[in-house]
């Protein structure tokens, strides 16, 4: 199988300019953690905004979602891959660049859809690919190993005392009568 069997062409974009307040609701609604951003004219992609992203951006900036642009808190390095490319070629780019997701462009730089390891996987267990069911599992715990890890140095392990004073200490909130914020239930569009 290649990659424009199993990508997704029917892909939410954003643009650079963009405020990360929508970007973030688009993502909401549609189930997604991620959002290529597409500049409009050429359709070349720019860069990727994850929601992690928008909201480290709006928090380092002290600013609102709805006050931050996306191209500012954006990633600009865009890990793409053909559409003519294998699978185990998508996989491997994935687990090289601990990503779960790439936008399928042409030699333009023009996005034609997406592939995520979600979608390999499901491909992989509805043709009993055996092979590519554990190429799937290999490329996920690449993918979920911290960077510190993955080029061979542990991560500096800390106690929650040393923790603690390293960050600083959470103000209660202002209002404890409020009552917990109000929640509901991500819609679910995908099968």
């Amino acid at each position: 199988m290649n990659v424009r069997e199993v990508m997704t062409s029917a892909v939410v974009t954003c643009a650079a300019e963009t405020n990360a307040g929508d970007a973030v609701r688009a993502m909401w609604e549609q189930d997604l953690g991620f959002v290529p951003v597409v500049d409009r004219a050429s359709k070349k992609v720019l860069g990727v905004v994850t929601d992690r992203d928008a909201c480290m951006g709006a928090f380092t900036q002290g600013r609102t979602l709805h006050h931050v642009a996306i191209q500012s808190c954006m990633g600009k390095a865009v890990h793409g891959i053909g559409p003519d490319a294998t699978l185990s070629q998508a996989l491997a780019t994935m687990a090289d660049k601990q990503v779960r997701r790439l936008p399928v462009i042409d030699q333009k730089g023009q996005l034609l859809g997406l592939i995520t390891l979600g979608g390999i996987a499901r491909a992989a267990a509805d043709a009993k690919d055996r092979a590519l069911l554990a190429e799937v599992g290999a490329t996920l715990a690449r993918v979920c190993t911290p960077p510190k890890v993955a080029a061979g140095r542990a991560p500096e392990a800390r106690s929650a005392t040393e923790a603690a004073k390293i960050l600083p200490a959470s103000p209660p909130p202002k209002n404890r009568d409020a009552g917990p914020t109000q929640t509901r239930k991500r819609p679910r569009t995908k099968a």
